[in-house]
């Protein structure tokens, strides 16, 4: 029985110009096979696809390049659907229907999003639908005001090494990302976004509540509310309300609203869900309390698609937390 031979087939464009080599080795009944090399051009002469052939089926190293030499894929096409130059068909491009790099890179960003969901939104909507302001009326709600500094500060210090736990799990992932710091808003602050822009953003906030409490008759929301009675009260409480303000803006106007924009291309989708999601486990303040958290959001997250920086935000979300801790959330909520 005469043993395989192996030759070089080759496709050219009607002007003459070469499309595609490739070898094959004929077995000795005739049967063509694919075997070895495989090369695929641009009209302008550059290669546009590398690969190789194993009895038929594409192997790696399979590259394919754009017009300008760049690697635009590197892989190995799916087994079953390598290309085929046809020779009857001289105007089909020749291209590998595998998953493109740029598909590849957006399925992870799709999945680091919900990696970011999981850590900042799930423990704390699980938390506040098992709280009493979730289900519960408003007249089976329990509060209690706290003047002890002492208890204040080991509350609300657990409560700030569970911000910066997300905070720094947030950094370490955009940090791997393809993301760079300047599309979550981190560069250098100006005096007027910190000294100016946020003021004015807490002020419009804490307007927005008003109107929303007052014209609704929102009650005060269940739970512990603390009056610092010195210093070193108060300055917990502006540490803590700090880090609370580092990891959630950072999260939903930093990544979240980012990426969303980024994978959809619609702002006002990116905004929706930033804000809807940010409000959504305020839920422990009760629904209607809950609801107006998005306005919240959706001020700031418009501050942050205008100015590109995160920071006055940043201010503009502590200035406004802090605030309900003095006689203004006496007089909101009477």
């Amino acid at each position: 029985m005469p043993s395989d031979s192996t030759l070089t087939r080759e496709e050219h464009c009607p002007d003459g110009t070469l499309k595609a080599r490739w070898s094959v080795r004929i077995s000795a009944d005739g049967t063509e096979i694919r075997q070895g090399a495989y090369e695929s051009f641009y009209p302008n002469g550059s290669v546009k696809e590398r690969g190789n052939y194993v009895d038929g089926e594409p192997v790696e190293p399979w590259t394919t390049f754009d017009e300008d030499g760049r690697v635009a894929f590197s892989g190995i096409p799916e087994l079953g659907d390598a290309p085929e130059p046809d020779e009857d068909a001289w105007d089909e491009p020749i291209v590998v229907p595998q998953q493109t790099a740029a598909a590849k890179a957006r399925a992870a960003q799709w999945l680091e999003l919900c990696v970011v969901l999981v850590l900042g939104w799930l423990p704390f909507m699980v938390s506040g639908l098992v709280s009493e302001g979730a289900f519960m009326h408003p007249s089976e709600w329990s509060y209690e005001e706290i003047a002890d500094d002492r208890t204040l500060f080991l509350t609300e210090i657990q409560a700030l090494a569970t911000s910066l736990q997300v905070f720094i799990v947030l950094m370490y992932i955009i940090s791997r990302s393809d993301l760079r710091w300047r599309d979550v808003g981190v560069v250098k602050p100006r005096v007027m976004g910190l000294l100016l822009l946020g003021p004015l953003l807490a002020v419009a906030t804490l307007v927005v509540d008003a109107v929303l409490v007052k014209a609704t008759g929102a009650p005060n929301p269940p739970g512990q509310w603390f009056t610092p009675s010195g210093a070193f009260g108060w300055g917990v409480l502006c540490a803590s309300l700090t880090a609370n303000s580092l990891a959630e803006e950072f999260v939903w106007r930093g990544y979240v609203l980012t990426r969303v924009k980024q994978l959809t291309g619609s702002v006002f989708i990116a905004l929706t869900v930033s804000s809807v999601l940010f409000a959504s486990y305020h839920i422990y303040q009760g629904p209607l309390n809950a609801s107006f958290v998005v306005t919240s959001g959706l001020i700031w997250g418009g501050a942050m698609l205008l100015t590109r920086r995160i920071w006055p935000v940043l201010v503009a979300h502590t200035l406004h937390n802090l605030f309900l801790y003095t006689s203004y959330a006496e007089w909101l909520y009477g």
